[in-house]
């Protein structure tokens, strides 16, 4: 009857050690506001500005476009702002614009 006892307090204990390390895990990886575009989220807070969590994932504003898994904001050809050529090809293909405007 101990050894039975005995086992199923290692095995609840194992278990519960194993839920904390999963948790803080997760946590570590999922600090407010530092994941990435394609990275798991649970909610929008835990994805970097430009950026929402849809379908547990982030993923950019539609006014936004993923360059190296940032979002940066589209801008239109002319204006001021532009520091990623995408930006600028996001609202009009083949478009090119300078960090000058």
């Amino acid at each position: 009857m101990r050894t039975l006892i005995f086992l199923l307090y290692t095995i609840i204990l194992v278990s519960a050690v194993s839920t904390q390390e999963q948790y803080e895990r997760r946590n570590r990886r999922n600090t407010s506001g530092s994941s990435l575009v394609g990275e798991v989220c649970s909610f929008n807070t835990d994805c970097q500005r430009g950026m929402f969590c849809g379908g547990g994932l982030c993923q950019c504003l539609s006014n936004f476009v993923a360059i190296e898994k940032h979002c940066w904001p589209k801008i239109n050809p002319g204006e001021s702002g532009c520091v990623e050529r995408k930006q600028c090809d996001a609202v009009w293909p083949e478009a090119i614009c300078s960090m000058s405007g």
